[in-house]
């Protein structure tokens, strides 16, 4: 479980306060990614909330027996990366909405090795995903892929509304790689550039990062903070210097 993961989720979570409508809030499913995140939850929000999991009961985790009936006093958070499924038709069969009563933290709007799509929520994505995975959690997002992109397993994470994000050109990328952009971001990749194995690159906070010529990134990790700006074209780099992270 990377970070970002982490990071991307209880971000997600402090936002159902939201729409939880004066509801006591629920995380269902004590493994570690629900512990971690029910904690900093509480932490964050000066809460003490209710957990609940089907394997395992304590003085503070209950039996999802406790959810029957409570579509109106609780409104749950299912907190599993992957095997979510049968948490979540537990739910449907007791009446709860999606949404309304309960979210799934880690169901994201996922796409892989698809040649053209179209999406909803007012986002727009265009070009090939071939050996590639796109996952989306926001709104009036826009994503151009194109020009000869190889993709390599490449990761290409959308958070928040309003972010762009344009690949095109030679791009390569070569393995594993993961592109994060968050929070109203520019990210252009073009050119000649390859970017590399394992790179993480995440724009942050309506920033700009901008990679482009004859480039070859041996970095692992590129990171620009609140609304700083990183260019690289030719042999040039220029940064604000504001929150940049290279290393």
């Amino acid at each position: 479980m990377e970070q970002w993961q982490i990071d991307i989720a209880l971000k997600k979570v402090c936002g159902i306060l939201k729409v939880a409508n004066e509801k006591e809030i629920v995380f269902f499913g004590m493994g570690v990614v629900g512990k971690l995140l029910k904690q900093k939850f509480d932490m964050y929000n000066n809460l003490r909330t209710i957990g609940i999991d089907s394997y395992q009961q304590a003085e503070d985790v209950h039996s999802p027996e406790l959810l029957k009936g409570g579509k109106k006093k609780y409104y749950v958070i299912v907190t599993p990366m992957k095997n979510y499924s049968e948490m979540e038709r537990f739910l449907i069969e007791e009446g709860y909405v999606e949404y309304e009563d309960y979210c799934c933290v880690y169901k994201t709007n996922i796409f892989r090795n698809k040649e053209i799509i179209s999406c909803d929520n007012g986002n727009q994505v265009v070009g090939s995903l071939i050996d590639m995975q796109l996952e989306l959690w926001g709104e009036h997002n826009s994503i151009t892929i194109g020009n000869g992109v190889v993709g390599n397993g490449l990761v290409i994470v959308v958070v928040g509304d309003y972010n762009r994000v344009i690949i095109g050109e030679n791009c390569i990328f070569q393995g594993k790689d993961t592109l994060v952009a968050e929070d109203g971001s520019f990210i252009q990749i073009g050119a000649y550039a390859k970017i590399g194995n394992n790179v993480y690159i995440n724009s942050k906070r309506k920033s700009t990062l901008l990679l482009g010529e004859e480039m070859i990134i041996n970095k692992r990790k590129i990171i620009v903070k609140n609304q700083g700006s990183l260019i690289m074209d030719k042999e040039n780099l220029i940064s604000s210097k504001k929150e940049l992270i290279m290393d």
